[in-house]
């Protein structure tokens, strides 16, 4: 279906169907993906549905929602390097906020952790699992599948479950040198209090 709502195959356009495959590499040094499976919810894309969000946390934040460290649906686009210098800045490209997502969020020019003292950390918080922001029912647990990749390559893939309001998953940490580029997997499930906002 195109921009103009045209579907194929269909009165308008009479060709056949056809099938093609997508590969695509991200270009980012540090590129992360977060998509989420909520069995409690039939359809999970339409305009209701779970809130699940990734996080970035900078080797210097203090915790997770860390009003400058931490990249999140909060602050979408920290400035983490010199000033009003973008290029090495993390920024979340998507949030979605009532269904399977995805998010993503992205970083080049990473600082040498080595250097600054420790990983950055990548997480994910259960924001809402309750039906709309003011309740009318639970959707239970979801269970999310983060992706990192650096240099384009797929360095880790795996699978937390969450099972209610504000559970957090640490998933690991990036380390980045000018040596190695891997991650480290923490894969524990903790319980925070983040900040109050309207979302």
């Amino acid at each position: 279906t195109d921009f103009l709502n045209v579907s194929a195959p269909s009165e308008i356009c009479q060709q056949a169907g056809a099938r093609i495959r997508v590969v695509a590499d991200p270009l980012d040094d540090i590129h992360l993906q977060l998509v989420w499976d909520t069995p409690g919810d039939a359809n999970q894309v339409d305009e209701t549905g779970t809130d699940l969000d990734l996080h970035l946390l900078h080797p210097n934040g203090d915790n997770w929602f860390d009003p400058i460290y931490d990249c999140s649906y909060q602050n979408g686009s920290p400035d983490w390097g010199g000033r009003f210098q973008l290029t090495d800045d993390p920024s979340l490209d998507i949030d979605d906020r009532n269904g399977a997502g995805p998010e993503n969020i992205n970083l080049d020019n990473p600082e040498d952790t080595e250097t600054i003292g420790g990983p950055y950390l990548v997480g994910v918080h259960y924001y809402r699992s309750t039906l709309g922001n003011f309740g009318g029912g639970d959707y239970g647990h979801s269970t999310a599948t983060v992706r990192i990749y650096l240099e384009g390559v797929l360095a880790h893939e795996g699978e937390g479950r969450l099972e209610a309001t504000n559970d957090f998953w640490e998933v690991g940490g990036i380390v980045w040198t000018g040596d190695e580029k891997r991650f480290t997997a923490i894969d524990r499930v903790i319980e925070v209090q983040p900040w109050e906002d309207s979302q």
